[in-house]
C-alpha cells in the first residue's frame, strides 16, 4: 500500500513543482512590462528626471528577466546596463530606450503579459537606431516616447480596430442594398454595373 501512495504521490508533486514553476515565472515578464511602460510615459512626457529614476528600475527588471527565461536572453541578448547605460542627456537615452523597448516589446508579447496587464502596443515607423520602434502605454491615443514633445502622435497602435468611416448624413445603410439599389442612390447605374461585373 505504501508503495502504491509513493508511485502516486511523486508525479503528483512533480506535477505540482511544475505548476508552480510555471506560475512563478510570469513574475520578471510582469514586472519588466510595468516598468517599460512608466519608463515610455516619461520619455513621452519629456520628463527625462523622472526617466532617470525609473531606468535603474529598467535595468535590473530586463536582467531579472534574462536570469529567469533563457528565450528572453536570446531575445534580449543585451544586459539592462549593455541595454541602458545610463545617458546624460534625454534623446542618447531614447535612443538607448528605442532599442530595449523594442526588444522587450517584441519578447513579452509572445508571453500575454501586454494582454494580461491591458497594455497597448505601439510602433513608430522612425524610431532612433531602429526604424520601426515599439512601446508600450496604459492609455489609448499615441504617447511617442521616442521624440516626446517634438512628434507625440509619430506612430499607431498595433492590432487595433480600424474604424469604419461614417456615412454621409442621409445616407441609408448599405448592408442589406442590392447594387441596383446603389446605384440609383448614387444615380450612377453604368457604374454600379461595371463594378458590381453585371
Amino acid at each position: 500500500m505504501n508503495r502504491f501512495l509513493v508511485r502516486l504521490l511523486i508525479p503528483l508533486f512533480s506535477l505540482l513543482g511544475l505548476l508552480t514553476a510555471r506560475a512563478a515565472s510570469p513574475a520578471p515578464a510582469t514586472e519588466l512590462a510595468s516598468v517599460l511602460t512608466d519608463a515610455a510615459a516619461a520619455l513621452a512626457a519629456d520628463d527625462f528626471a523622472a526617466y532617470q529614476k525609473i531606468e535603474p528600475q529598467l535595468r535590473t527588471a530586463i536582467d531579472a528577466l534574462i536570469a529567469s527565461d533563457a528565450t528572453a536572453k536570446a531575445a534580449l541578448k543585451q544586459s539592462g546596463a549593455e541595454l541602458l547605460p545610463g545617458r546624460k542627456d534625454i534623446d542618447a537615452a531614447r535612443e538607448d530606450f528605442a532599442v530595449a523597448s523594442t526588444a522587450a516589446v517584441d519578447f513579452l508579447r509572445t508571453t500575454g503579459v501586454d494582454a494580461q496587464l491591458k497594455l497597448r502596443t505601439f510602433q513608430c515607423p522612425m524610431a532612433p537606431v531602429v526604424g520601426k520602434g515599439r512601446w508600450f502605454q496604459r492609455a489609448a491615443g499615441t504617447k511617442n516616447p521616442f521624440f516626446g514633445s517634438s512628434m507625440p502622435r509619430c506612430g499607431s497602435e498595433l492590432g487595433a480596430a480600424k474604424k469604419a468611416a461614417a456615412l454621409p448624413a442621409g445616407h441609408p445603410a448599405i448592408d442589406h442594398l442590392t447594387p441596383d439599389e446603389i446605384a440609383r442612390f448614387l444615380a450612377k447605374p453604368k457604374q454600379a454595373d461595371a463594378c458590381c461585373g453585371s
